[in-house]
């Protein structure tokens, strides 16, 4: 995959991605209950997901954002 962002945007958006994702599921969980299916609570296990999972699909998503094309064109790729 060709870079075409820096080390400091991979990073500082993988960890405001991480942050807000892991508040919203808390937040759901403890005040909704909505995640809690078998215990209350946050399921640990599944922070494996933030650690891996969104980093490498947020450099991949911003990395092929198309930065100088129309406004239609940007709304499309955050649509699809």
């Amino acid at each position: 995959m060709p870079k075409r962002i820096s080390w400091i945007e991979m990073y500082t958006t993988s960890l405001f991605v991480m942050f807000l994702g892991s508040v919203a599921d808390i937040y759901l969980d403890v005040k909704y209950d909505l995640y809690g299916f078998f215990t209350k609570g946050v399921d640990f296990e599944y922070l494996l997901i933030f650690i891996f999972i969104y980093p490498a699909t947020n450099s991949v998503f911003l990395n092929f954002y198309p930065q100088s094309k129309s406004l239609a064109k940007k709304a499309l790729y955050i649509t699809v």
